[in-house]
């Protein structure tokens, strides 16, 4: 089977789901205030005013029967006005019309860092959350925080949480794994980063918690010559 992929560039993404497939208002107005928040300048009521740019990436199977390319799937891409992605929509073709399958929503402080991607499913009327990631930063724009969360009876619930610590040259040091138990997190796993004194890293050391404590796995180190040439690289198994 074959496929053809194009990429189509539109002045407006509602230019693009005007044939067939809808898109929930309620979601395309929390598209804009999200919108909104990262992009100064940028607004408006939904579905006005917020689409900068819209790109779209199409697939076509080759019908052998029929000589010609038929439709399968394409996903819109919405950027805003710094060129941050913001929106995208992946769909199917029915034979008929394109029917959604998910959407991510993106969004970004004032810094332009990513602090919440959100992903949803379309059940044929509404976008329904499933999946999200919501990230925190500090002044020099080092990611601190990971929250990763899924969608359940209506509500946001917790499965784990990334926290990374930096040294002043914004290196990163450590990077715990928290998993969520139904009431708080607990440390699952921590990999410790150490560098030379010219920033290089030269050893990465890898421990999981057994339920008492954090036990060794791996560890990574690395070798540089004078001018700051990797030379070696070397893996190690805790025993």
């Amino acid at each position: 089977m074959k496929k053809l992929f194009t990429l189509l560039l539109s002045s407006s993404f509602l230019i693009g789901i005007s044939h067939g497939q809808s898109i929930d208002e309620n979601h395309l107005s929390e598209l804009n205030t999200h919108d909104n928040a990262a992009s100064a300048g940028g607004g408006g009521s939904a579905g006005a005013g917020v689409i900068y740019s819209s790109d779209t990436v199409a697939c076509y199977t080759w019908n052998s029967s029929t000589n010609e390319w038929e439709s399968d799937e394409r996903e819109y891409y919405d950027y805003n006005s710094n060129g941050d992605e913001t929106y995208s929509v992946y769909q199917q073709w029915n034979g008929t019309e394109w029917e959604n399958q998910q959407n991510y929503i993106y969004t970004y402080d004032v810094d332009g860092n990513l602090i919440d991607f959100t992903s949803q499913t379309w059940d044929g009327t509404m976008w329904i959350n499933a999946y999200r990631n919501v990230r925190t930063y500090d002044a020099n724009g080092n990611r601190l925080t990971d929250l990763q969360q899924n969608w359940n009876t209506g509500a946001w619930n917790n499965q784990r949480r990334y926290d990374n610590t930096y040294d002043a040259s914004d290196n990163l040091l450590t990077r715990t794994k928290n998993e969520w138990d139904g009431s708080s997190f607990y440390v699952d796993a921590v990999s410790t980063q150490i560098y030379d004194g010219n920033n290089n890293l030269i050893s990465t050391i890898d421990q999981e918690w057994d339920g008492s404590m954090l036990e060794n796995t791996y560890r990574y180190t690395k070798v540089y010559d004078g001018n700051g040439n990797q030379l070696s690289n070397t893996s190690e198994t805790w025993d």
